[in-house]
């Protein structure tokens, strides 16, 4: 190893000012990565698996305790996929409106975030206002991204209830969700949607107990 100078005494206070001289970048750097380790191995040990994910995207804004809510009693009828003894439910929530006075970069950040989730989210639930329903129901990527209504509904709701996608159901509106009328909640301008299964997941028990999950979950969504 290529020494710099004359190297002082070990530890002495010399040897410390000649240390940082040398090899202060080398230091920080060190430090820099080992806290980046301890920030990642911590956020591992506490990340929550959830057995069940909801997303609710539009201009639809629910509290903390609706949430809490929701998450509780669906919790009571779901299976513990990740086999850790819990039943954990997660509903996130992208509130997105095409108000003027909205910050296009936050619009943007959303619009990302629900794309990424059709991408590589464990998500199969998607709670859509209307304007959000609409904008995949009119779109040619709808048969590509969601299951029609038929293919997981145990019972088919009321037509009045069903929102079409070239002249087939895909979304059902929540207006007469029990569920949610026994929670005091109302959702009534809300679109339940069901993503379809990517091929990854179909290989995977997990993943496959999160998607039955998900057809245990919309289906007490939609029961009047």
């Amino acid at each position: 190893m290529e020494k710099y100078g004359t190297v002082p005494k070990r530890f002495t206070k010399a040897w410390w000012e000649y240390f940082w001289d040398y090899y202060k970048w080398h230091t920080l750097g060190t430090a820099f990565a080992l806290v980046l380790i301890a920030i990642t191995a911590v956020q591992c040990a506490t990340r929550i698996d959830y057995d069940l994910t909801l997303t609710a995207a539009g201009n639809m804004v629910l509290s903390n305790e609706q949430s809490q809510l929701i998450t509780d009693k669906l919790s009571e009828y779901i299976s513990d996929a990740d086999k850790n003894g819990e039943n954990h439910v997660f509903l996130q929530q992208l509130t997105m409106s095409s108000g003027e006075t909205v910050d296009p970069q936050y619009e943007m950040a959303m619009s990302t975030k629900l794309t990424l989730e059709f991408a590589a989210g464990e998500g199969y639930l998607f709670l859509f206002t209307k304007e959000q329903a609409d904008n995949y129901l009119n779109s040619g990527e709808c048969e590509g991204m969601f299951m029609q209504v038929s293919e997981w509904a145990d019972e088919m709701p009321a037509d009045n209830l069903l929102s079409l996608s070239g002249g087939k159901p895909y979304a059902v509106k929540l207006s007469e969700s029990k569920f949610l009328s026994d929670l005091g909640i109302d959702m009534s301008d809300c679109y339940l949607m069901m993503r379809l299964q990517r091929n990854d997941e179909k290989e995977e028990d997990v993943a496959n107990t999160k998607y039955q999950n998900s057809l245990i979950a919309a289906n007490l969504l939609i029961v009047k």
